[in-house]
């Protein structure tokens, strides 16, 4: 699975949204989608989503066992605690789409005991 998440890097962020109540967040490219549960925090503090809204991915890491962390070439950075929010809902903690590849991918999904067997 991480070598089809590494697929995120180089795509160019259209749209980055917040969902609170489902501790969420929503990032739209061209032809792609991500979507990542969990408490997020985005540095260098004083950066939000709309900073990175144009920016590129220049890294995405999910090899920390609790987190997530996307790198973008402004070197501002997102890092989500996915294993933090086990009250949520349900279990996935990753989804993603990216219709740029070959084949693809439609419906990527990391459930939160993917990151306990990492």
């Amino acid at each position: 699975m991480k070598s089809l998440l590494q697929t995120i890097i180089g795509l160019t962020v259209m749209e980055a949204t917040r969902l609170e109540d489902t501790q969420s967040t929503y990032f739209e490219f061209a032809n792609a989608a991500l979507a990542v549960f969990g408490s997020m925090k985005i540095f260098p503090e004083g950066t939000n989503l709309e900073n990175i809204v144009g920016d590129e991915i220049k890294s995405f890491s999910d090899d920390d066992p609790s987190a997530v962390t996307i790198e973008f070439k402004s070197n501002s950075k997102i890092i989500f605690d996915v294993v933090e929010a086990e009250d949520l809902f349900s279990p996935e903690r990753i989804c993603y789409r990216n219709l740029n590849t070959n084949p693809p991918i439609y419906d990527l999904i990391k459930q939160i005991d993917d990151f306990y067997r990492s």
